[in-house]
Formats: structure tokens, sequence, C-alpha cells
């Protein structure tokens, strides 16, 4: 499994499921490399197993297309089922939210069934203000937005 020590949380998350197969008896490797050769084996989809992690996306079809697709022209996907493709393509096309729903319903039956991928966790997000300062709303890409924001 390949890791990283830039951002902790991925090895922390490597060393976790390292340590769990083990107790079920099977035996995971860490590679530990710098970030950027990391990154460059995921494009290149030149991996067994990584501890990654991706930034936040707001329109559920990019959230599923990082991984779904074929690797043949994009490496770094490890999910090619036909009918998941199909759905993420309809996904993208579609504007009417009770059939966008049904989309993503059906599209993340199938990963639960397939499990191309294993999500452990969404990682906190903390904002903090204060007393004086108005307007401030979470943002869900969990950068702080400053719009409408003033001091009293």
């Amino acid at each position: 499994m390949i890791a990283n020590r830039r951002f902790l949380a991925m090895y922390d998350l490597a060393l976790a499921a390292q340590a769990m197969a083990a107790e079920a008896g099977i035996r995971i490797e860490l590679e530990v490399l710098d970030w950027a050769t990391q990154l460059d084996r995921y494009t290149r989809g030149d991996f067994q197993m990584m501890s990654f992690a991706y930034s936040p996306r707001l329109e559920p079809s990019l959230s599923f297309e990082m991984l779904t697709g074929p690797k043949d022209t994009q490496p770094r996907k490890v999910w090619e089922d036909p009918r998941a493709i199909e759905l993420l393509r309809r996904s993208t096309r579609e504007t009417d939210t009770a059939e966008r729903q049904r989309i993503f319903e059906e599209l993340s039956a199938l990963f639960a069934d397939q499990v191309p991928a294993i999500v452990l966790y969404n990682a906190p997000d903390y904002i903090a203000f204060g007393r004086r300062i108005r307007g401030v709303q979470p943002w869900a890409a969990s950068h702080p937005r400053l719009w409408n924001v003033w001091r009293e």
C-alpha cells in the first residue's frame, strides 16, 4: 500500500489498515513515498493499493468520476464497471432532480455491492470566528468564503 507522510491522515490511515489486515491474516507492506511521487503513481495508475484522499466535490457526478471509467484511457480509475460508467454518463447529462436522485441511488448501490474503493471517513472541517463577525456561512467545499461577511 502506497502512503506518504506529508498528509499525516493518509499515513495514519495506511498504518491502521495495515494493522487491521494483519489481524485478519493479510500482510500489507507499506511503501512510503513523497507526495509528488505518490500523486504521479496515482495519476499513472501505478499502484495496487493506496491510502489517498480527495478534495470535496460540489457535484456528486464529480465524486464518482474520480474513480469511475476505463483504465486504458484513464489509468487512475479503479472502477470500470460498464453499468457504473453508463450511470455516471447519464448523471452528467440529466437535469431532472428526481431522475438524478434515482441515478445516484443506483450508482451508490452498485458501489456498495462491488466495493471498488473503501471510503473510511470524511475529514472534519471547522470554522471559528469572533462574536462581532456577522454573515459567516460554512461552505460544502471546506474552504472559507468570506462573501457578505462583516465586522460589527
